[in-house]
């Protein structure tokens, strides 16, 4: 009878740590690269870059100079370079840098860092509507997702919002709204969405508040970085399902303490999941997360310096039902992809492939759930 009992036990010990196999898997099936023009300076030259793409477009801005940006596009179907310059001051002015997001291949929608506006600009670089979103300056943008899903139809558009209210108060994940609904009739801009409850009764860093939104059929689909789960709301901010779509690597997130250098190595030593993409192709979403495929602690400065090769990205493709569809993990160190900089189209999800910052091309490595 003993003999029974411990092959159950034994037989719940191995399905307990069995990998789950998904039906699909995502794999690297082709690279594509962009040949730079002369004048326009390679984004690798930038950490985190601001851009944006569509379907024919990519974009993406460089540095202010002489109160000048500009934004570099390459067009994806005639394989062209065009560079628009944006004026800091005057007539057109855009304020600052900052993100934008492609309306049209003629107009973007363009949010400065400094001033709680969203500018319409055509393909001449001259605002053609400017949209004052608050009186104050106690809100904005939320400028930490350097390539926007702004959602935009006739009466309104909709971006990921920041307050600027104390990390150190708990009641702020309480208050804060996270979405904003701009109404071009009525010129008014309104809040929705707080903090889920994993949030509450506790105090985060900036690295953990991090997120970026998605609107699908009149649905938001939320990703935090510092949470296994994918929440889904209505446009009015109630809150329909969430689900874990995770790695197992990724732990669980800690609190914020008062030393910057120690929450930036927890976020590094915990893991965090970037960013949620969609690909209107498949009709799929991607989850890109990013970790250390190390059991190693990263404690100190020199530590993450130690696993730097163990450096993963890993990429949940999962459905709108938030069910996972394939799960995959890409070697940093092996492949050089970035989850900084990408676009996705009839082929699958690019992600931009590291190389020298006087590179004259582009390169992205194309992956595809099969």
């Amino acid at each position: 009878m003993k003999y029974i009992y411990l092959s159950l036990v034994l037989l719940l010990f191995q399905s307990c740590n069995k990998e789950v196999k998904y039906v699909k898997n995502i794999v690297v099936t082709d690279s594509i690269k962009i040949l730079l023009r002369e004048d326009i300076i390679n984004p690798n030259s930038n950490i985190q870059p601001y851009w944006n793409y569509n379907e024919d477009l990519l974009s993406f801005l460089s540095n202010t100079v002489n109160d000048t940006i500009f934004i570099s596009t390459y067009n994806l179907k005639t394989r062209l370079w065009k560079k628009k310059p944006l004026s800091i001051k005057g007539k057109n002015q855009v304020y600052s840098e900052g993100a934008f997001s492609h309306l049209s291949n003629s107009k973007i929608i363009y949010f400065p860092n400094i001033i709680p506006r969203a500018l319409i600009i055509n393909e001449n670089g001259e605002v053609v509507n400017s949209y004052n979103y608050s009186d104050g300056y106690h809100l904005n943008y939320f400028s930490q997702n350097r390539s926007p899903n702004i959602y935009s139809n006739d009466s309104s558009f909709i971006f990921d919002l920041i307050e600027y209210n104390s990390l150190s108060n708990k009641n702020t994940y309480k208050n804060t709204d996270l979405l904003g609904i701009y109404d071009y009739k009525k010129q008014k801009l309104n809040k929705i969405i707080k903090y889920p409850d994993e949030f509450q009764n506790k105090v985060w860093s900036a690295n953990d508040i991090e997120r970026n939104s998605i609107v699908l059929n009149n649905k938001v689909y939320l990703n935090f970085t510092k949470s296994s789960k994918i929440y889904i709301y209505d446009l009015k901010g109630n809150l329909l399902k969430n689900s874990k779509v995770n790695f197992d690597k990724i732990k669980e997130a800690k609190e914020r303490v008062k030393n910057i250098t120690r929450n930036l190595l927890n976020k590094e030593n915990n893991g965090f999941y970037f960013k949620i993409i969609y690909d209107k192709w498949r009709d799929i979403f991607y989850r890109i997360a990013v970790y250390y495929d190390t059991n190693k602690e990263i404690k100190t400065m020199q530590d993450l310096l130690s696993v730097i090769k163990k450096r993963t990205i890993g990429i949940i493709a999962f459905d709108k039902e938030l069910k996972i569809i394939a799960k995959n993990k890409f070697s940093t160190n092996e492949t050089k992809i970035s989850e900084n900089f990408y676009f996705v189209n009839e082929k699958g999800l690019n992600l931009m492939s590291y190389n020298d910052i006087e590179s004259e091309e582009l390169k992205f490595i194309t992956l595809t759930v099969k």
